[in-house]
């Protein structure tokens, strides 16, 4: 879906998401190298010189691509992550305030490419992670959701609650895979 207007003219709400974004990716990634694993988060080019048009047009030229790579300290193997930021108060996924979990657009999750292993949703209030391991996908649902930021409304791919997995479980599956890859 296109974005409201107001999205692509909104300088302030445009820098800040984009800014919370790619804090949300460091983060992941340091609880991740904090995990004991290696972690490639992909550069980001800016300039000043650059109109706010033409960096979402980069975005745009950078869709499917996912947020960052983990791999073992002995492997040649790197996984791919995507990383959500959610402005939502949870540590578990007992304690996750909704049924579903919101895992990425439709359009943006079919031209993901490699096909993340798991979409890590990062709390803003807790900085707590919970995934979505990929491996649930046939279980996932499409829904129509309006996103009050950005103004926008989509359709998303939703993952019923008790599929989510703890970040701890995680790194433990990654150690495991990446032990068996390298």
């Amino acid at each position: 879906m296109t974005p409201d207007p107001d999205w692509l003219s909104n300088d302030a709400l445009f820098f800040r998401e984009l800014s919370r974004g790619r804090r949300a990716e460091l983060l992941v990634g340091t609880h991740l190298l904090s995990g004991g694993l290696a972690v490639y988060v992909p550069e980001l080019h800016m300039s000043p010189r650059q109109s706010r048009l033409d960096m979402i047009r980069d975005q745009e030229a950078c869709r499917g691509s996912v947020d960052l790579y983990v791999s073992h300290l002995h492997s040649n193997v790197w996984l791919p992550l995507e990383a959500k930021s959610r402005r939502l108060e949870f540590s578990t996924p007992a304690n996750y305030p909704f049924e579903t979990a919101l895992v990425d657009t439709v359009s943006g999750w079919k031209e993901k490419a490699p096909k993340p292993v798991a979409v890590i949703l990062l709390s803003q209030q807790t900085s707590q992670c919970l995934v979505v391991p990929v491996s649930t996908e046939a279980l996932w649902h499409i829904e129509r959701h309006h996103d009050p930021i950005r103004h926008i409304e989509d359709s998303f791919f939703t993952c019923p609650k008790h599929l989510l997995r703890t970040f701890d479980d995680f790194v433990s599956w990654a150690h495991t895979r990446l032990g068996r890859e390298s």
